[in-house]
């Protein structure tokens, strides 16, 4: 890093990582229609993820299967995989170096770049970052994104803000 330059970086959360991953693979559910991924939580089958349209019928993570199927007796569900949603995971952080070569995987769900000093290879950092959603949102992920100087502050605007 240069004399004086700012640090730069990028949380990328996906939020329906597990939801999304399962919908990508072509399966017979519609991605219009409600879906989950389940597993076991305080000895009972809870919802671990969820696409936009599960959420916006007013299911939301941890609720019972059973809960959440009163609510929507058509709920789609499928087991979570997690060395499945770990591997992807990890294929997307090595994708992403096309951003920079400094890609940390965050927990489960994310994914923190260092681009400090890489944004003028997209014109700004607003070209940046609207070529990493475009580039994502093709790939029917819902990625949120926080850009700042730390990674506090970054990981917490793309949850938060």
């Amino acid at each position: 890093m240069c004399a004086g330059m700012t640090n730069r970086v990028l949380s990328v959360w996906f939020p329906h990582l597990a939801a999304e991953q399962v919908l990508r693979r072509g399966t017979t559910h519609d991605p219009a229609r409600p879906f989950a991924v389940v597993g076991t939580r305080k000895s009972a089958l809870r919802l671990c993820s969820l696409n936009r349209a599960a959420e916006a019928q007013g299911l939301t993570l941890g609720m019972a299967l059973t809960d959440a199927r009163a609510i929507l007796p058509g709920l789609k569900s499928e087991t979570e995989r997690p060395e499945r949603q770990a591997s992807f995971l990890d294929a997307l952080g090595r994708w992403s170096e096309r951003y920079t070569p400094r890609v940390a995987l965050d927990r489960g769900d994310g994914l923190m770049l260092d681009v400090t000093g890489c944004a003028h290879l997209f014109g700004h950092e607003k070209g940046l970052l609207d070529d990493l959603t475009a580039r994502l949102s093709a790939m029917r992920l819902t990625p949120r994104l926080g850009l700042a100087d730390t990674k506090g502050a970054a990981w917490a605007l793309a949850r938060f803000s």
